[in-house]
């Protein structure tokens, strides 16, 4: 592809697209920028420097026929760009827009169909993947059509497929968002692309403004802090200028789901609160798009002052049906000044860190004060570069379409100069910060040619693996410090891998042996710090352990991703090792655990296997035994103890537990070490074998201690189950506890039995919020009667906020708030904590107001806990999203959770 005719940039915008472009067999070199054709209106297609990014498929028996067609494509059926930023956003049911954030969203599965958030069932819906597919393939397409006559150097039409193609992210994607924007572009038929950081491509494009004289700008040592807030995401980096004259990106920030987008939704708030209402979710998504078109228009003419908004709701009434306001310059400046952008001092507390805030189903960051996020980015900064408790720029470069009001960048700039009491701070001037990211991306392209500076990506430190060295630890070099990207380095060392087995790989980093060659072994981590203590399972074969020849390959990508490859040396398998580089600095676990000695441990597991095996008169006191070995309660056992007497318990075959004693222990036992199903990287594998047991069923399914005991063991487990585990559950469940959906009083189980099914049913997230609303129905048909454990089975049944699952799991809040109604309505003198439990859960906020039930309902809600006296913590998740204690996630999950194993967020 590096000697295709041409190189083709494309900024991969939240709001907008940009692609650019550099013909080889023209001198010069120049980068041009790629006219896109699109549909501006229904017949009419234009060339535009940009494509917006909205995706809007409207119902084909409202257009005529024809109506969406392109010049390449006359059977389309939606359209992207122009067309559907300007007629999508009336109709949201049928209009998507962010979604490269939802491809970033970690609390959701980014493969389904899940788009547009707020849409009517009965419209199609798409997940975020899908719709970057659909940019990335109409500017594939788009390219073809207008390039197609343009031969290479063999003859052959210059199709995008075959040409270099360098497609921009945010430095902060995490590894699965790069994964599944390359997913996207390979299923719009794009070839070999390569991803670019936007941080990065935002300095090339600056190189490439100044090509001749950048060096007389920039002096060795200079450090240039980027800053680029677009549409949805905010990063920073730092760019370094070294003694050697070469430029490096030393640091890169977290993920910030922070932008424009934000701005839209504050002033939406604004005008909503103006109104007196609480808008209806399509209503809300409809407003901010108003508000993004009122602040882009304020943005692009500065000669007017003032931007209508206009909210059409559903009605026979147009008129009576019209919202209207306005959004003032004034007011928009102000709220960028002391909102967004903050004057603050530099000893001035960071960010805060609470749970994102849910806004049309995104995480957006909980502080919007861009100023306190900089401020932890360049504290972090020192932190990675060894310099001190700040890090100070040198220079400046700002990028994105939130910074484009010069006022934004002079206030921030001012600010910055402030921290550190120097008016040398400068900015490095940019052309257009809208398209500076695609030119960025050809620029860089066009290094990969020996043409132009390179910025290098790597890291300023050397990392090492720690091995085992006949019983010693060593240390290996894996990454040199100066390593180029892209090259991959062979350690020429044997190593032995346990596969099929939790295995750890410490890494460490030096910021001070500068000598060390890959493949170097030292023997002492006097100079190393700890950065990452990665453990993973490496599968091999069906075999339960088994060692392996190995070698050790290495590989810093251009992304800041640091690839170690464990190369068998018996097979072709490959295990990749992903290390992110940019975010690794030293740590410490909060959570304090007492370090048992493994011959204590193996001692406990021995008890374990004489019980079940050869001693089964211990089995009573099995617990008992095992506490005093260790020396500790059964709650002071750590996940690495769990997991070890859960690895000693499957390994009996469970044929073996004949008696019912035997079997009843074993899946209590069992359950207890394997709780909540997840928290160790070998779970999958662990529950990989206990789904065999559901096929194998239960050995006495006629005694009613085993019965219990079985659906406890798989209450336990079910956050760690695939959805169509869950779901098998639930239909074997429903038959017994509702055949044919009534609801059972008594089993020949038992009551025990039958409560413990329930438990387990309100444990299961991931079946389909139909079949919760049919398991609540019966419930609220049986409110005067319903034990604590039903209660609490419809508190997770109707819960706002998942244990585990994505926020898509929750049912509608219409059914939640009929629910929590007959709760209000049922009067009891004093309502037991299940009951409680239930109501909080059902109303508690998660920020998003497709999910969120009706403001008053919820005020009744708070004054009926309060009125029982409830946790005061119960009472706060009625106010703001916040995150659950300990004590509150053991409360959710029926069961304790495992000694440093919290789930955040």
């Amino acid at each position: 592809m590096e000697d295709s005719r041409y190189i083709i940039g494309i900024d991969l915008g939240t709001t907008n697209i940009a692609v650019t472009f550099v013909d080889t067999h023209k001198e010069g070199g120049d980068i041009k920028l790629f006219s896109i054709p699109q549909l501006k209106a229904v017949g009419e297609c234009v060339n535009h420097s940009l494509l917006p990014a909205f995706f809007f498929k409207p119902d084909l028996k409202t257009v005529a026929e024809g109506a969406l067609q392109l010049p390449w494509n006359k059977e389309i059926e939606y359209c992207v760009g122009l067309f559907a930023r300007e007629f999508g956003c009336d109709n949201t049911a049928r209009f998507i827009s962010s979604s490269k954030s939802w491809l970033c969203h970690l609390g959701v599965d980014r493969r389904s169909k899940i788009l547009p958030w707020n849409n009517d069932k009965s419209t199609e819906k798409f997940s975020p993947v899908e719709i970057t597919e659909y940019y990335l393939r109409h500017i594939r397409e788009a390219w073809d059509h207008i390039f197609h006559k343009q031969l290479d150097g063999n003859g052959e039409p210059c199709l995008l497929s075959s040409q270099q193609v360098l497609i921009t992210i945010p430095a902060s994607f995490d590894e699965t968002a790069r994964e599944l924007t390359l997913e996207a572009a390979k299923n719009a038929g794009y070839k070999n692309i390569t991803l670019l950081e936007e941080p990065l491509a935002v300095f090339y494009s600056w190189l490439n403004q100044n090509d001749s004289d950048w060096g007389e700008k920039i002096a060795i040592g200079d450090k240039t802090l980027v800053i680029d807030i677009g549409g949805g995401t905010t990063d920073f980096s730092i760019i370094e200028l070294n003694s050697d004259g070469v430029l490096s990106r030393t640091v890169a920030g977290e993920h910030l789901l922070l932008g424009g987008d934000n701005v839209d939704i504050a002033l939406a708030k604004q005008i909503e609160s103006q109104w007196g209402t609480h808008l209806k979710p399509n209503e809300w998504t409809a407003l901010c798009q108003q508000t993004r078109k009122a602040k882009e228009l304020l943005l692009s003419d500065y000669t007017i002052d003032e931007a209508e908004v206009v909210l059409l709701s559903k009605g026979s009434s147009i008129i009576g049906n019209m919202r209207k306001s306005v959004v003032k310059r004034a007011d928009m400046n102000h709220l960028l000044d002391e909102g967004f952008f903050p004057a603050i001092s530099v000893d001035s507390e960071g960010a805060k860190k609470k749970i994102g805030i849910q806004t049309m189903g995104l995480p957006y960051a909980s502080d919007p004060a861009v100023s306190r996020h900089l401020l932890d980015f360049l504290r972090y900064a020192a932190q990675v570069t060894e310099s001190g408790t700040i890090l100070k720029p040198d220079k400046v470069l700002f990028n994105g379409g939130t910074m484009i009001p010069q006022q934004v960048r002079v206030q921030v700039l001012a600010m910055i100069r402030e921290w550190f009491n120097d008016s040398n701070i400068v900015e490095l001037s940019s052309v257009d910060l809208s398209l500076a990211v695609a030119y960025g991306a050809s620029y860089c392209g066009k290094t990969k040619r020996g043409i132009g500076v390179k910025v290098k990506s790597g890291t300023a430190r050397s990392y090492y693996i720690e091995v085992d060295g006949s019983g010693e630890k060593r240390y290996i070099c894996i990454m040199p410090r100066g390593g180029d990207e892209g090259m991959r380095l062979h350690s020429n060392r044997k190593f032995a891998l346990q596969a099929n087995h939790k295995v750890s790989f410490p890494l460490y980093s030096s910021a001070t042996r500068v000598g060390d060659l890959v493949g170097d072994c030292i023997d002492t981590a006097t100079e190393l710090s700890l950065v990452s203590d990665l453990v993973s399972v490496m599968k091999f074969g069906k075999e339960d352990k088994k060692v392996i020849d190995c070698e050790l390959t290495s590989e810093l990508l251009e992304t800041g991703v640091l690839k170690v490859y464990i190369e068998s040396k018996q097979s072709d398998h490959c295990w990749p090792l992903n290390f992110d580089t940019r975010l690794l600095v030293d740590s410490s676990i909060s959570d304090e655990q007492v370090t048992v000695d493994s011959t204590i441990v193996d001692k406990a597991k021995l008890l374990i296997q004489e019980s079940f095996r050869v001693k089964q008169e211990q089995l009573p006191s099995l617990i008992k035994n095992i506490e005093k070995e260790l020396s500790l309660k059964r709650r002071e056992w750590s996940v690495y103890i769990l997991r070890e007497f859960a690895d000693t318990l499957l390994a009996i075959p469970y044929s073996e537990l004949k008696s019912p004693r035997q079997e009843s222990r074993w899946l209590n036992l069992c359950g207890f070490c394997l709780r909540p199903g997840f928290g160790d990287p070998a779970d999958e594998l662990r529950l990989k074998k206990v789904w065999k047991l559901w096929f194998h069923g239960m050995n006495n399914p006629n005694d009613s201690q085993t019965i219990s005991d079985w659906w406890v063991f798989w209450r336990r487990v079910a956050s760690g189950l695939r959805a169509g585990h869950q779901r098998s559950i639930m239909d074997q469940l429903y038959k017994q506890i509702c055949p044919k959906g009534i609801y059972t009083n008594k089993l020949k189980s038992g009551p025990q039995a039958k409560a413990e099914m329930w438990r387990c049913a309100g444990a299961l997230e991931l079946i389909t919020t139909d079949k919760k609303i049919a398991l609540g129905k019966i419930l609220i048909a049986h409110i005067k009667k319903l034990s604590d454990y039903e209660f609490w089975t419809l508190g997770r049944l109707g819960s706002r906020r998942m244990f585990r699952a994505g926020i898509n799991n929750v049912i509608d809040p219409k059914i939640a708030e009929k629910w929590l109604n007959k709760l209000l309505e049922t009067k009891r003198p004093k309502p037991s904590e299940s009951e409680l439990f239930a109501v909080s859960r059902i109303a508690a906020v998660c920020g998003d107001r497709k999910y969120d039930i009706d403001p008053e309902l919820i005020s009744k809600v708070k004054d009926y806990l309060l009125i029982h006296s409830a946790p005061k913590t119960w009472i706060e998740h009625l106010e703001t999203p916040t995150e659950e204690s300990i004590e509150e996630q053991a409360k959710i999950l029926g069961d304790s959770l495992p000694l440093g194993l919290s789930i955040v967020g």
